[in-house]
């Protein structure tokens, strides 16, 4: 029977799931951003108590272990990244150094340059080579025009420097990394490819050691924020950036297949942050040349919107108005209802002081919650001095959070892309606060997979080893030498699936074109690499660029949305509270019933208002709302018509 380990690293938690046949369990602990490795463990460990199994023991029956790591994402925002060389022609450098994103000046700052003009002169490109290690760089990015060129600059490395020298300050070559045509943006992609590596590699191979040294003997996969999962040696550094966001819309883009959504909204509410995407007919929205911090790169990226606020954002007063964020409590010292130290009052707070959070009830009951804590920070600092009572100063920022959720999402996607859309809910705050964000834009259903506060960890565990290789055309000019670049190609990704443990017969390979316009990007679907020439040919009549990507994947076990519940029944609630909610009238104060949702075991109908706590998360249903957990354990909420 397969098992399987699917782990994704928040701000705030680190969640985990283990899936052994059609049986899930969740797993969650703080994240501890010191040292990423610590929470990872916690996760395997915790996994390992499930079986009630030593670690060693219990690894040798685990067949696969998924990690998304926030490590790329953090230093980018720490630009706490290597001292990057960059080794280039001068008039290309000088290109680059013009572009004013903040991210790419930090990177260009904080390494050096030299220039080479050309790959002929081993004497210059020693010297050049020397000058950058002197400058203490920890690895050089090649920018050279072609292929040839650069690894025509690793040939005299390899043979003028000492091995060991040359292995300290690692070479990455721009056209090894990407196909992509626009020298530029290729050699950009590279230094921030180079910004990030030697962190990530250094966290990644300490977490393989980990489980090594505990009887794993199956590679680490990371999930990459394309949707795929690659062992530690095949990862792409800037791949994993934001690939824990990523992954919820891998399993949110399977939710709106399973419903035949043909426009979803995902929104992930989590407890510092929440993200927004849009997903059409099962395909998540994305960008041909994706970007970082407003640095245009050569991968393609899903087109993920921050929409700010989470669980832990701070509400303050400015000027006597309400404001939520864009601080947040983070895990320590978190809100102040964690009892950890935490002196201002947050969006977690204002749910235990409205009493839709109960104490006992939050993050697998790691946490318990202090209600009198909430209650003093939000009089202190929102209440008196607006003269308001702690209660509706706690309403005030549930409210608030919800339709500053709403005008951002309206403006990130318009409005013509919600008309018939469902909202796609998970992560820790998103089910407390659905119906809320769902109103203010207008949309009437709302579906929530079963694990919401995991979900993102979950979704990993629907990805397989993929490996994308791409050949960009810009003119006929380019096509001279397309047959050998398809062979070489076809080379590459046999050599990577055969280091990823698959042999050639265990891999789909498929071929497809697109092209650029623009800001557009068009998809052509498949081409017999036989016929790629002519059509290429074709298209660019049409297009700027037109590339030709190779996909090679082998499967991994992966989840899928089995039926849990057969019956309908109905729950009785464990107990009453008063709580202020938000309709389409204006606010009511109403006696709302509180349910257990631990004792959902059957197909099960709430009219709001209500409240179901979880230990991981609470659903919050208003008046107007209808709550349906149907057969796979998911909760469709929708609005009754008016």
């Amino acid at each position: 029977m397969e098992t399987t380990i699917d782990i994704d690293t928040g701000g705030t938690f680190t969640d985990g799931t283990v899936r052994r046949g059609d049986n899930v369990w969740t797993l969650k602990t703080s994240t501890t951003p010191h040292d990423l490795t610590v929470c990872f463990s916690e996760i395997i460990e915790q996994a390992a108590e499930l079986f009630e199994q030593d670690l060693r023991r219990f690894l040798t029956t685990v067949d696969c272990i998924r990690y998304s790591t926030t490590i790329g994402t953090n230093v980018i925002i720490e630009r706490n990244g290597a001292n990057v060389g960059a080794l280039a022609p001068e008039e290309l450098l000088h290109t680059v150094e013009s572009q004013d994103a903040d991210l790419l000046q930090d990177i260009i700052a904080q390494g050096a340059r030299r220039s080479l003009e050309t790959s002929s002169d081993s004497r210059e490109i020693s010297q050049r080579y020397n000058e950058l290690a002197e400058e203490l760089c920890d690895n050089i990015a090649v920018g050279m025009h072609s292929l040839e060129e650069e690894r025509a600059v690793r040939e005299v490395l390899l043979t003028e420097q000492p091995r060991h020298y040359l292995g300290s300050i690692p070479l990455h070559l721009s056209h090894e990394l990407t196909s992509d045509s626009n020298d530029e943006r290729r050699l950009v992609t590279t230094l921030v490819d180079a910004y990030l590596n030697p962190s990530l590699g250094k966290f990644l191979y300490k977490a393989e050691d980990f489980l090594r040294d505990h009887g794993y003997d199956n590679p680490l996969l990371i999930f990459c924020n394309d949707g795929t999962s690659n062992r530690v040696a095949k990862t792409t550094a800037i791949r994993t950036y934001n690939s824990g966001p990523s992954a919820g819309l891998q399993g949110a883009s399977e939710l709106a297949t399973l419903y035949d959504t043909s426009d979803g909204v995902a929104l992930d509410i989590g407890g510092t942050s929440a993200d927004v995407a849009l997903i059409r007919d099962g395909e998540i929205d994305r960008d041909e040349f994706g970007s970082v911090e407003g640095v245009e790169l050569s991968f393609p990226m899903r087109k993920l919107y921050p929409v700010g606020g989470g669980g832990g954002t701070i509400a303050k007063l400015e000027n006597g108005d309400l404001q939520l964020g864009p601080e947040s409590a983070g895990a320590n010292p978190g809100p102040a209802c964690y009892g950890l130290g935490g002196r201002e009052p947050t969006v977690t707070d204002a749910d235990v002081v409205s009493n839709i959070m109960s104490p006992g009830f939050f993050a697998g009951e790691e946490i318990s919650l202090d209600a009198d804590r909430a209650e003093t920070v939000i009089k202190e600092n929102i209440a008196d001095p607006l003269g308001v009572s702690t209660e509706e100063a706690a309403f005030m920022i549930r409210d608030k959070l919800e339709s500053q959720l709403g005008d951002v999402i309206v403006d990130q996607l318009g409005s013509e892309s919600l008309e018939e859309a469902s909202l796609i809910v998970y992560g820790g705050a998103g089910p407390t606060h659905a119906c809320g964000a769902a109103q203010s834009i207008g949309i009437d259903r709302i579906v929530i997979p079963s694990y919401p506060s995991v979900f993102s960890a979950y979704s990993v565990g629907f990805s397989d080893v993929v490996h994308d290789y791409h050949i960009s055309v810009a003119s006929r000019d380019d096509l001279t030498e397309l047959d050998q670049e398809i062979d070489r190609l076809r080379q590459r990704a046999r050599r990577d699936m055969e280091g990823e443990g698959f042999q050639t017969d265990e891999v789909d390979f498929s071929w497809s074109l697109s092209g650029v316009k623009g800001d557009e990007t068009d998809s052509f679907g498949e081409v017999s690499p036989a016929d790629a020439e002519v059509r290429i040919e074709d298209l660019l009549e049409d297009y700027e660029q037109v590339t030709l990507e190779l996909t090679a994947q082998a499967h991994l076990p992966t989840h899928r949305f089995n039926s849990r519940f057969e019956n309908k029944d109905t729950v009785e609630p464990a107990e009453e509270a008063t709580i202020r909610w938000s309709t389409t009238d204006g606010p009511v104060t109403e006696s709302t019933p509180i349910y257990d949702y631990r004792r959902v075991g059957s197909q099960v109908t709430f009219d709001g208002p209500a409240v179901l706590r979880d230990t991981s998360t609470t659903y919050a249903i208003p008046p107007e709302w209808t709550a349906e957990v149907n057969e796979y354990g998911h909760m469709v909420i929708t609005m009754e018509e008016t």
